[in-house]
């Protein structure tokens, strides 16, 4: 059975207390597979090269709507939007698929700020992410 959305547990992207809303499975459909497909290289499948565009997005297109992702729910919902537009207008994967991946970026900026300004590969900004943003694998679907 699909569930495209679901109450995750934890504290959830509203910076504690509740739960974020968690999708699921949104990059599975046949369309956004085929987009997949023809971003993949010898190198890299075409989720990699997809998650690998959430950075220039965010410091490229997106970099006004950073400090406003600071300031709470509205404004991490306005930069998550701004990266999915701008990773879905680069390569044809839908939106409701690239919005896992301006979901954690935007979430990321918002609340993990600091221990991900450093090193987003770190395991303290890798902690803040998991207890308080979307699981990004669970939301693809891949």
């Amino acid at each position: 059975m699909s569930r495209p959305w679901a109450a995750a547990a934890g504290s959830g992207g509203s910076g504690g207390g509740g739960s974020v809303l968690q999708p699921y499975d949104q990059c599975v459909n046949g369309a956004d597979q085929a987009a997949l497909e023809g971003l993949a290289t010898d190198d890299q499948s075409g989720i990699a090269v997809l998650g690998g565009l959430t950075g220039g997005c965010t410091q490229n297109e997106c970099a006004d709507q950073i400090g406003a992702a600071l300031g709470g729910e509205d404004g991490r919902n306005a930069l998550r939007d701004c990266i999915a537009n701008c990773m879905s207008d680069q390569t044809g994967v839908s939106v409701a698929c690239t919005s896992c991946y301006g979901s954690i970026a935007a979430c990321s900026v918002g609340l993990c700020l600091a221990p991900c300004a450093a090193d987003a590969g770190s395991q303290e900004c890798i902690d803040c992410a998991l207890e308080n943003c979307i699981d990004v694998d669970a939301c693809t679907g891949l």
